[in-house]
């Protein structure tokens, strides 16, 4: 192979198109028959996103929640589901389990 002339020169541009973020103070929300005491009453959620998916959401459509609907009453540790729109990745929730008690 021959080169006729200075070798040819590429440039790649490179953008984060999702990174990682943190979104504090995310409500949990426990549905169950019974009254109900949990703690802790907020989590801190990680999630994959693009920045302006980030400055559009609203804090409503994000939420952890944690399903005892038929449970009977009395104490339990449960993971909690996050909820989040569909263009945002979750990463990780912390802490991920809640300690509940039905009365």
């Amino acid at each position: 192979v021959e080169l006729d002339g200075p070798l040819p020169k590429i440039r790649i541009p490179i953008q984060v198109v999702k990174a990682n973020f943190r979104i504090k103070n995310v409500k949990v929300r426990v549905i169950a028959d019974h009254e109900a005491r949990f703690k802790p009453k907020t989590v801190t959620v990680f999630v994959q996103a693009a920045q302006s998916d980030l400055n559009s959401l609203d804090q409503n459509q994000v939420f952890a929640e944690i399903d005892l609907k038929g449970q009977a009453k009395g104490s339990y540790v449960k993971e909690l589901k996050i909820q989040l729109p569909p263009q945002i990745g979750f990463v990780k929730v912390v802490p991920d389990r809640v300690k509940i008690t039905l009365y």
